[in-house]
């Protein structure tokens, strides 16, 4: 399935220029949220949020190359989108990719060999999660100022003592009579129907109930009962990775979070984790469309990515308040799907049936997971201060305006402000 609100790209860094493609990419990262930034994102009518981040070769493969993964949560096709890009921030592409295999020589240099460089290092993911499916940012910007808008009406009159569905007429007639707000006049997109999707799935998926269940006995038995966990304590993790890593994060009400992981070796796990992408990657398109995944209401966008043949797991995500609430929300409500990913990577806890238990060892699993993670050397966010409950309350407000309302219903709308 093909999602165009994701883009990854992923090149090969020249050899020696590591050190100064991090500081340089770093700086980048301090600027780029401000308006007369070097990076433009912010003039993107597109882009939700967008990275850069380096990685290293593994520990035991030096003659691999580092790589620089960029990777960009758009609205709309990705050839446009990265025209978009290189119109905002060509100057500060070519000083990136100059430290990079392959780009364009300088006076080879313009926006179709740039966008062609784009082009061809663009790599697929395996597996996204949108956390306001259906919504452009055009929409979420558009929602967030009709909220204000409603909210600097109500502050500015009195409307003690009057029933609640006098209130909303008086919002309506408000809303639909300010040039800057009327277009909410008119409905707002149709979320994508996905319910035939999802009974086709069932009913492909029934019949193989038996093979997975033979998969995972073979996993516990032949895979499980030997591996070795990390048993990693927070107490050993490095605190100059720490230090690094904090720099990035708690700025705004959203946080990113860059991991990287090595997967097990042998087809066995590869070809599990790749079901268990698959699956997820469906799930995220036609189950979890409300803005959560098993009540868990704080992630914007995230994206798994199998790199090195196979060898590695990139895993990027938006998501709202701190990285430890965040795998906190995971071990509490999701722990049954994070088990059936991160089992595959080498050093997880120990899980039984790919499954079960894993996560909820908290200790071991929050401390393995932050020595997984890896410093974003620049984040860029379209809305700060808005988190995934904002975005979704804003889009009830907006249909609110066009429904019919009992006095019950009126009032329970007017708490949302």
């Amino acid at each position: 399935m093909t999602d165009f609100r994701t883009l990854t790209v992923v090149v090969d860094v020249k050899r020696g220029a590591e050190s100064s493609l991090r500081t340089l990419v770093d700086g980048f990262g301090d600027t780029i949220q401000n308006d007369d930034a070097v990076i433009r994102f912010g003039r993107s009518e597109t882009i939700h949020f967008a990275r850069w981040v380096l990685i290293d070769p593994p520990a035991n493969e030096p003659s691999v190359p580092s790589r620089l993964v960029f990777s960009c949560n758009h609205d709309g096709p990705q050839d446009a989108q990265l025209k978009q890009i290189i119109g905002l921030a060509s100057a500060a592409l070519d000083a990136i990719y100059a430290m990079c295999e392959e780009y364009p020589a300088p006076g080879a240099r313009n926006d179709e060999s740039r966008l062609q460089y784009l082009r061809t290092h663009a790599a697929p993911v395996n597996s996204i999660f949108i956390g306001a499916p259906d919504r452009t940012l055009l929409q979420i910007r558009d929602e967030a100022r009709l909220r204000e808008g409603i909210e600097s009406f109500l502050d500015s009159h009195d409307f003690t003592g009057r029933p609640a569905r006098d209130v909303v007429k008086a919002i309506r007639d408000f809303v639909f009579n300010e040039s800057a707000l009327s277009w909410a006049r008119e409905p707002a997109p149709p979320r994508a129907v996905t319910l035939p999707q999802l009974i086709l799935f069932c009913i492909i998926a029934l019949p193989l109930v038996p093979v997975v269940l033979i998969w995972l006995l073979i996993l516990r038995i032949c895979y499980e009962r030997v591996e070795k966990p990390s048993n990693l304590l927070p107490s050993r993790l490095d605190p100059a990775l720490l230090k690094i890593l904090e720099r990035r994060e708690d700025i705004y009400v959203q946080n990113q979070f860059s991991q990287l992981m090595d997967i097990k070796a042998g087809q066995f796990r590869l070809l599990t984790l790749r079901a268990v992408l698959w699956t997820a990657n469906f799930m995220g398109h036609n189950l979890f469309k409300n803005g959560t995944i098993n009540s868990i209401p704080s992630i914007h966008f995230y994206s798994w990515r199998i790199m090195d043949g196979g060898k590695r797991l990139l895993f990027l995500s938006n998501f709202d308040g701190s990285w430890q609430n965040y795998l906190g929300d995971f071990i509490d409500k999701a722990a049954f799907g994070l088990n059936g990913v991160l089992s595959n990577c080498a050093g997880f806890p120990v899980t039984w049936f790919l499954f079960l238990k894993g996560v909820t060892d908290v200790e071991h699993y929050k401390a393995w997971a932050r020595n997984a993670n890896i410093p974003t050397q620049a984040w860029y966010t379209a809305y700060p201060t808005l988190d995934v409950k904002n975005i979704n309350m804003n889009s009830t407000i907006r249909l609110g305006l066009l429904k019919d309302m009992d006095e019950q219903a009126a009032a329970d709308w007017l708490r949302l402000f």
